[in-house]
C-alpha cells in the first residue's frame, strides 16, 4: 500500500467540509494516509467539521490527531509517532498552528518515505481539488545529521 501525505489548510477544509472528507475518503479507501492540517491560531479551531465529516465516510478507520511544530521546527520524533500511527492502520492527522501546511507536509513526507504529497484545495468553480506537490526530499528536511 503506498503512503500519501495531503496538506490541508483550515480555509480550505471550511469551504465545504463535506466535499473535502469526500476526497480524503476515496483517498483513503486505497492508500495510507497521513494529514497535515494547517490553521491560523488566531481564528476559531474548526477540525471538528472536516473530522466528523471524515468518521461518517470511514467509520471502521481509526482517526488520530498529534499536535506539532510548523516546518522548520517539526520534530523527527514527532514524525516518526505520524508514522507508527499510519504503519498501524491509522488515520493520522498532523494539526500544525501554521495557515499554510504544505511545508510541513513535505517535511513529514519525507519523514515517512512517502509515496506522494499532496495539498487539497477548494476552488469556487470547481469544488475541492488535490494536486500533487513534488516528491519528498529526505529526513535531512527536519534537521537530522547526514551521517550518525
Amino acid at each position: 500500500m503506498t503512503t500519501v501525505v495531503v496538506a490541508v489548510s483550515a480555509v480550505d477544509a471550511v469551504e465545504s467540509p463535506a466535499e473535502a472528507a469526500t476526497a480524503l475518503a476515496d483517498l483513503a479507501v486505497d492508500h495510507e494516509v497521513a494529514m497535515v492540517y494547517g490553521y491560523d491560531p488566531a481564528t476559531p479551531f474548526r477540525l471538528h467539521r472536516l473530522l466528523h465529516a471524515l468518521r461518517t465516510r470511514l467509520p471502521r478507520f481509526r482517526f488520530v490527531a498529534v499536535f506539532v511544530d510548523p516546518h522548520p521546527d517539526t520534530r523527527p520524533v514527532d514524525c516518526d509517532l505520524l508514522g507508527e500511527l499510519v504503519n498501524d492502520g491509522a488515520f493520522a492527522l498532523a494539526v500544525v498552528p501554521a495557515p499554510d501546511p504544505t511545508a510541513t507536509a513535505a517535511a513529514v513526507a519525507a519523514c515517512l518515505a512517502a509515496n506522494a504529497v499532496l495539498r487539497l484545495e477548494h476552488d469556487r468553480a470547481r469544488g475541492v481539488l488535490l494536486r500533487t506537490l513534488g516528491e519528498p526530499t529526505s529526513r535531512q528536511t527536519l534537521g537530522e545529521p547526514t551521517s550518525r
